[in-house]
């Protein structure tokens, strides 16, 4: 990482709620990853048991396997390698299931995760983070714009039940 991407993560990390912008020349899959990495971790000492459910939408197929390609060559990713997953359409809904409640980090489109919000397979609520790939091509009438709105009147609801 470079010291500029290092100093965006940090702020990015360190704040609760964030938009950052970045364009492709600025490293946008090596911030994604660090970014990824260092919430897993910062989920607990053991990477490999932490709960948090971390969505990473708006990711082509292309790109989700660049992505863990990525992962499986950097000796970073050693202690978590296994919580970086893509989740799609060919897995069975119980497999998916099963993955939500392990938690990790996702790579999920909106035709995958629009199903599983509305019928309860994946709770509003247990979702503590979304990281958003190219959110300049997210519309207000997107798939992903969709999900975004489940997920925030739904971990409202959840919210106002405690």
């Amino acid at each position: 990482m470079l010291p500029y991407q290092d100093r965006i993560l940090d702020s990015f990390l360190r704040s609760e709620g964030i938009l950052a912008v970045l364009g492709k020349s600025l490293g946008i899959q090596s911030c994604l990853l660090e970014a990824a990495r260092r919430l897993l971790r910062s989920g607990g000492t053991d990477t490999r048991h932490s709960t948090d459910l971390i969505l990473l939408i708006n990711t082509s197929q292309e790109e989700a396997q660049l992505l863990l390609r990525r992962v499986n060559e950097d000796y970073r990713w050693a202690a978590c390698r296994d919580r970086l997953q893509v989740l799609g359409s060919e897995l069975s809904v119980e497999d998916r299931s099963e993955s939500y409640v392990r938690g990790g980090i996702f790579i999920v489109g909106a035709r995958v995760l629009v199903p599983d919000l509305l019928s309860g397979r994946l709770p509003a609520e247990a979702v503590t983070g979304v990281l958003v790939n190219h959110a300049h091509s997210v519309g207000e009438l997107s798939p992903e714009a969709f999900v975004l709105r489940l997920l925030r009147s739904g971990s409202s609801q959840a919210g106002r039940r405690r």
